[in-house]
């Protein structure tokens, strides 16, 4: 496992092909305070994500749109990417890598080192959206997937789990301007990363 990952400025190109440093550029009704991260964790099972909408944007991660449309949804796997041609149409989808032949509706933006839709999702938020809080659901640092053993998602997957977790680590803690905010009390995230809280306490500030 790597001891530390250097960050460096979002690039403008990749493989060659010129990349909009801003993909919300000519959406900036998305840049709010805050932004909530939905991932595929089981800690956000029985939490209703609607509860969010006009609350702020809503990243949320791959098979996601499955149940819930958030505001933009990152991809990074090839095979999702295919899943998700249609639902990309007419919804907002990033990823981080060339598209697959014949895929021209997700937009692509680099923002570093990358390696899941999650890590995705913390690099636009730090670096283009720029919140003073973020809140995360269903980002856990410990094994459980929502959509396990479902298409795209086979048990092989586990095997990236800790070296994607390091990833999200290192993209929380290059942040100079927002918190992170875990919305979970059982979890593997550093104290020194993120903030944590219940689902009681996240669910009074969000009728306040």
């Amino acid at each position: 496992m790597p001891n530390k990952i250097h960050f460096g400025p979002a690039g403008k190109t990749i493989r060659n092909r010129e990349i909009k440093p801003d993909p919300l550029l000519k959406y900036p009704e998305l840049k709010t305070d805050p932004v909530f991260i939905i991932g595929k964790g089981l800690s956000r099972k029985g939490f209703d994500l609607k509860r969010l909408i006009g609350k702020g944007t809503i990243i949320g991660c791959n098979a996601l749109y499955r149940d819930f449309k958030p505001d933009i949804l990152t991809v990074v796997n090839t095979s999702m990417m295919i899943e998700l041609q249609e639902y990309a149409k007419e919804n907002f989808c990033l990823t981080h890598k060339p598209l697959p032949l014949g895929l021209d509706y997700i937009k692509e933006w680099q923002g570093g080192h990358i390696n899941s839709s999650g890590c995705l999702a913390i690099r636009l938020t730090v670096l283009i959206i720029k919140p003073s809080k973020c809140y995360m659901l269903g980002m856990d640092g410990c094994e459980g997937n929502i959509y396990h053993d479902s298409r795209n998602y086979p048990e092989e997957m586990r095997r990236n789990l800790e070296r994607m977790f390091v990833f999200n680590i290192a993209a929380v803690k290059s942040s100079k301007e927002t918190k992170f905010i875990n919305v979970n009390i059982r979890d593997e995230w550093p104290k020194d990363a993120v903030e944590f809280m219940n689902y009681t306490e996240f669910e009074t500030i969000m009728e306040s």
